[in-house]
């Protein structure tokens, strides 16, 4: 298992952290008012689009950022113009550094006929190429999560299945 890094998000050093597993976190701080104000893992929300986004707070300021972005820049610098950031395994919930590179537009599009993906038609079954067990079957219940990993698809959906049975 890998150990967690934290390091200060650029531009909002002070008030919140990114690690290289993806996760971020808020820190702790004395508000004006003399309120303490206990840091957090911050909740990651998917967006329409299935990338996974935080809200960041800076001068009054509110911000939706997506995750693979903050811990990219945080970890491997400032974007450099011209590239995108790029998921290697295909997967835009796994945020984690190591699978995290900047490529040209073009690259990634190319990338994606190179490497023959499978979507499932389920939401929240995602196939996962560079894991030895394929599939990954999240819940949606204010917030993903990930309920495990499965050899087939079958398994995934039985398992998501399940698990909302138990929600209810």
């Amino acid at each position: 298992m890998l150990n967690e890094i934290w390091k200060s998000i650029p531009n909002y050093e002070g008030l919140y952290e990114a690690s290289n597993l993806g996760r971020v976190k808020s820190l702790d701080r004395l508000l004006s008012t003399n309120a303490n104000i206990k840091g957090v893992i911050l909740k990651q929300y998917a967006g329409t689009n299935g990338y996974f986004h935080v809200s960041l707070c800076r001068h009054g300021e509110q911000k939706t950022e997506r995750t693979h972005r903050i811990v990219a820049s945080t970890f491997m610098g400032k974007r450099p113009e011209g590239l995108i950031t790029d998921h290697i395994d295909g997967s835009r919930i796994n945020n984690r550094l190591d699978n995290l590179q900047y490529i040209t537009q073009f690259d990634n599009v190319n990338k994606g006929n190179r490497v023959k993906q499978k979507y499932s038609k389920f939401p929240y079954i995602y196939y996962i190429p560079s894991n030895k067990i394929k599939w990954r079957a999240c819940i949606y219940n204010g917030k993903v999560r990930t309920i495990g990993h499965y050899a087939t698809e079958q398994e995934a959906i039985d398992a998501q299945s399940l698990a909302k049975e138990k929600m209810q």
